[in-house]
């Protein structure tokens, strides 16, 4: 029996021995990494003060910072933009705009839209000059994929949407992460998390905040604030994306590639579109001066909105219900949806013959009959999935043949698009658009047909005359309330005399300018789907660019799940059987197959 004993002593012993062995190990590695992220820390901390330092080294931009006024300077770095969005989705994003002192003025709409990105990369977009946001800017903003980091940033979302009509998508407030895993942080700020993450004092001087920044020119404490914003926004998803590696690299230049989405998509993915609330237990936190980025308060106005981000809208019904449509002589012509097979029943053009598979035939001789491949494709069932992951539970239609182009084809090029409506998720859907980018700008090159050029706007605003608007708006609400100071009363009316040369600011002079219209018609305007269009349709024809679309979709997506005999060869097939039977108009077919054969 003592031998039993002291044996149960000595294992017990060795178990604890092993359990403190593994204690040791952990605490050990726990060391470990902590010295490691104190190394990435002086790293990021050395490589953010470079990025930091320039606006006091001199009025020049350095290299890696880019400050966009005009069009053509938009249309050279969109490329370089793109590019570094395709091989890493993410991106530090701040917004900015002009808010009047005088109380009731009218708050100005998002002036400066700034974009950092993991190598230090900072692009400085200023809207009011652009006048409005450039198409690529649209898709990037609106891609769910491309995820945007920064600290109030769901403010700058509803922002946006107010003011450009765009739906903001994919935007992480990095406050989630610190709220998760760092609950002892009491600023929450921009310039707190700095401090706290990267050891950066930020300069968050209010002159420069408050400044006005619809003016002509910048100044350069102006571009440093903006991209300090932007650029610090990046680098603390950086340190968050160190600090929840549990094989760290070693080396700062090592830690961009976590910036991969397989790296940052856990780790940002669940808080993306997700409005911060600070917790109950932090609400002291929430009044600190430092409580959001660009001084924006957490409880500010656009906070206590209650209309959230728009989400994107994802199909409730199946596409496809396959049901049947016969002939009279009982001969199959296409399935369709369930709905419009009842309309041939409720106008008394067909009747049903069949319940469980819902078939209908018709009382009358159709137009035409289903032949070859073409006419094979209308009678194959189709499965409601994405093309490209087989996914099943959500899906959008994915137009292969954009509207822009399609809208503007002839009409017999414009029916039975069935074809070219395909089912997609979410994140497919998305990523496929990303891709159509580069098409465009191809066919923009190939046809003369620029995009996000003055030439491709239908409609900008004039700042000016909005200026001279908000002006007058606001004496009228001067003249009612007394609400401004004599000063800035006496500078709106100078705006007004000098703009209709008058002497005095009458009544009906600021009626007149309270209803001024600020937009300005492009009277050259040609959209550039139609110049594409108008290109092929003059040289190859347009079913080449047909043709060019599903090849691109092709390539780049690589779908998996297409419905049954979908080709690229479709609409030539098709037109091919109406023309053998004289079902179409010869002229529009030539011109669809052949073009004009002008150059």
């Amino acid at each position: 029996m003592p031998d039993a004993v002291s044996r149960l002593r000595w294992t017990a012993l060795a178990g604890l021995s092993l359990a403190s062995t593994a204690v040791v190990a952990y605490h050990l590695y726990r060391m470990r990494a902590r010295v490691q992220c104190q190394a990435w820390r002086r790293q990021l901390l050395n490589q953010l003060q470079c990025q930091v330092y320039f606006a006091q080294a001199g009025p020049a931009l350095p290299k890696r910072v880019h400050l966009i006024q005009s069009s053509p300077e938009w249309t050279a770095i969109s490329p370089q933009i793109h590019e570094r969005l395709q091989d890493r989705p993410l991106m530090g994003v701040d917004c900015e705009w002009y808010t009047p002192r005088e109380k009731g003025a009218p708050v100005g709409p998002v002036a400066l839209i700034q974009l950092a990105f993991h190598d230090g990369w900072c692009v400085l977009v200023r809207l009011n000059r652009l006048g409005g946001l450039p198409a690529e800017l649209r898709v990037w903003l609106s891609d769910a994929q491309i995820l945007k980091l920064g600290v109030g940033i769901n403010e700058d979302a509803r922002k946006l949407e107010r003011d450009y009509g765009l739906s903001v998508r994919g935007c992480c407030d990095l406050r989630h992460w610190v709220q998760q895993f760092r609950p002892h942080l009491r600023r929450r700020g921009l310039a707190g998390l700095a401090y706290a993450f990267l050891g950066v004092t930020m300069d968050k001087d209010w002159r420069v905040r408050a400044s006005n920044w619809e003016n002509p020119e910048l100044t350069p404490e102006q571009i440093k604030y903006a991209a300090n914003d932007a650029l610090v926004a990046i680098n603390i998803g950086l340190v968050m994306l160190m600090e929840n590696c549990h094989d760290p690299p070693s080396d700062v230049h090592h830690v961009h590639d976590l910036c991969r989405a397989q790296f940052f998509e856990p780790l940002f993915r669940p808080c993306a579109d997700r409005p911060f609330k600070e917790r109950r237990s932090d609400a002291r936190t929430s009044l600190s001066p430092d409580s959001a980025s660009n001084g924006r308060g957490l409880q500010s106005r656009f906070d206590r909105a209650k209309d959230p981000v728009k989400k994107m809208s994802i199909r409730k019904t199946p596409l496809y219900h396959n049901a049947r449509l016969l002939a009279p002589d009982g001969q199959p012509l296409c399935v369709c949806d369930t709905k419009k097979a009842q309309w041939y029943i409720q106008k008394g053009l067909g009747i049903q013959v069949e319940a469980e598979a819902f078939t209908v035939k018709l009382n009358f001789e159709p137009s035409g009959r289903p032949e070859g491949a073409a006419g094979e494709y209308y009678l194959t069932f189709k499965e409601n999935v994405c093309v490209v992951c087989g996914q099943s539970d959500s899906y959008l239609r994915k137009y292969i043949v954009p509207h822009e182009y399609r809208k503007h084809f002839p009409d017999i090029m414009r029916d039975h698009q069935s074809h070219d409506i395909l089912l997609m998720c979410v994140q497919c859907h998305q990523r496929s658009n990303l891709h159509d980018y580069d098409l465009r700008h191809k066919l923009a090159q190939e046809c003369n047909a620029p995009i996000g050029t003055d030439e491709d706007v239908k409609v900008r605003e004039d700042f000016a005359l909005k200026g001279v608007r908000s002006a007058a708006r606001a004496l009228e609400k001067h003249r009612k309330f007394q609400n401004l100071p004599e000063a800035r009363a006496q500078e709106l009316s100078n705006l007004l005399m000098d703009y209709y040369e008058t002497d005095t600011v009458t009544d009906e002079v600021i009626a007149k300018g309270a209803n001024l219209e600020s937009a300005i018609y492009n009277a050259e305007y040609f959209p550039h789907g139609r110049k594409v269009v108008d290109h092929y349709m003059n040289t190859c024809g347009i079913i080449p660019l047909e043709k060019k679309w599903r090849e691109h979709f092709l390539l780049k997506m690589k779908p998996k799940f297409l419905p049954p005999l979908w080709s690229v060869d479709h609409q030539q097939e098709r037109l091919d059987v109406k023309a053998a039977e004289n079902r179409i108009d010869l002229n529009a077919y030539r011109i669809a197959t052949s073009g004009l054969g002008e150059a």
